[in-house]
């Protein structure tokens, strides 16, 4: 049996695509450091800018200015300022 030459141009393809968005994803991941990576991870938990501070000893500008770090590497926004907890 011979092989389908348009599943593996589409395999081929695909691998590529990975590859380029995996280099991509670590080039991000590259210009973040540890408490960049703590911040990320309680903000999207759901804790806040200043829950988030307590917990890892920050002020809230730090943690903002974190966030905003973050973002600008993800191209997304952590937090919707729209949703006010407790309303």
């Amino acid at each position: 049996g011979g092989t389908n030459k348009t599943q593996g141009v589409n395999t081929l393809g695909f691998a590529n695509y990975r590859r380029n968005l995996t280099g991509k994803l670590y080039m991000s991941l590259r210009k973040l450091d540890i408490d960049d990576f703590l911040v990320m991870m309680l903000l999207v938990k759901g804790y806040g800018v200043t829950k988030t501070a307590k917990l890892l000893c920050l002020t809230q500008p730090a943690v903002s200015q974190r966030m905003r770090k973050i973002e600008e590497v993800f191209d997304t926004k952590l937090l919707d300022k729209s949703f006010k907890q407790g309303l």
